[in-house]
């Protein structure tokens, strides 16, 4: 039991680990306006607008882009907060 736990809990933390780094590399096989909105809009490439020396045709603004990381990072963390207090107490 407790080794299919860890198994478990290792398989979850390497889903929610990655898929976030490797999104941007995936994203672009998205196809239409999805693809290009997430492209234009994953947290992790909007943020990185705020330190790029050369700014890329369609991509958010780099004022905007710490914006953008920052309310995604809010929104997980609200959703934290509600799995927790739902489950734990």
């Amino acid at each position: 039991m407790a080794v299919s736990a860890s198994v478990t809990r290792s398989a979850t933390l390497a889903v929610l680990v990655g898929t976030p780094l490797l999104a941007p590399v995936l994203i672009p096989a998205v196809p239409g306006a999805l693809g290009s909105w997430l492209a234009r809009y994953w947290p992790i490439t909007a943020g990185q607008t705020a330190y790029a020396v050369i700014h890329r045709p369609g991509a958010v603004a780099p004022a905007a882009g710490p914006v953008v990381l920052a309310a995604a990072t809010a929104l997980i963390g609200v959703a934290g907060r509600l799995a927790f207090r739902r489950r734990d107490l």
